[in-house]
């Protein structure tokens, strides 16, 4: 008769750590980040040729040399679109931490409705949008090259330099002109005199400070105590103390 052979519990162990490690990792890819779409106010994302470069367009982008974009055309006959971009090495990206701008052409009607955007980084959806979300009303900047919603945000620092990027866009009721979407630096991005001018304490611009101005001009140094004035609290909490003391003794 045969003795059975038992697994060392330290074979076990391994085992059951190796399948919670396939578990998370199969999990994370299931679970990509929601990407928030946010309504842009008026010039203040762009505009496009000196800011950032297009990823999906219907319209002449400059872009940066080599990085190139997707050119589709559209026509008010044809609303639908499902558009891939061009398949990036994460290296080509002129910034790792971005938005995706939406600029937005259209006419009195204004029914562009954005269904779905993806980000995809080696094959593998690790950021989403999942509509449908108007994008045809509010419309600050009509056609003008400037960014009238952002899907925000998206982070691939932590990703190595040779990871592939792509985007995935897929959108219905255009009229007018054509959309175009390019990607606009986050966290990190160094103030420009504009931004400055807004929020002179801001010193790192990441969302631009022109959606946000806490503060401006002189509202930016408050008033700091003097010394004296200071030091009068202390003094008289000090008393309060001395006094307690006495009574207690």
């Amino acid at each position: 008769m045969k003795r059975k052979e038992i697994m060392p519990m330290s074979k076990i162990k391994v085992g059951v750590v190796a399948a919670a490690l396939v578990s998370v990792a199969s999990f994370a890819q299931a679970a990509p980040i929601t990407l928030d779409l946010v309504a842009a106010g008026a010039t203040l994302i762009g505009p496009q040729s000196t800011s950032a470069p297009c990823i999906i367009a219907g319209t002449h982008c400059q872009n940066p040399a080599g990085f190139g974009y997707t050119d589709f055309v559209q026509t008010g006959s044809d609303p639908d679109y499902d558009e891939f971009s061009p398949l990036y090495t994460l290296s080509d990206f002129p910034f790792p931490s971005f938005a995706v701008a939406i600029d937005v052409n259209t006419t009195h009607s204004a029914g562009e409705t954005l269904q779905l955007f993806e980000v995809k980084v080696d094959g593998v959806l690790t950021h989403l949008y999942q509509g449908p979300g108007l994008i045809g009303s509010p419309v600050a900047n009509n056609g003008n090259g400037y960014g009238d919603w952002t899907l925000e945000d998206i982070d691939l620092s932590n990703y190595a330099p040779g990871a592939k990027v792509q985007f995935h866009a897929v959108f219905n009721g255009a009229s007018g002109g054509a959309e175009s979407f390019f990607i606009v630096e986050r966290e990190g991005t160094p103030c420009s005199p504009t931004d400055l001018e807004c929020n002179p304490c801001q010193t790192d611009c990441g969302p631009p400070c022109e959606i946000d101005c806490p503060c401006t001009g002189d509202d930016c140094n408050p008033d700091v105590p003097e010394p004296a004035s200071v030091a009068l609290p202390g003094t008289g909490l000090a008393s309060v103390v001395a006094i307690r003391r006495r009574k207690r003794s």
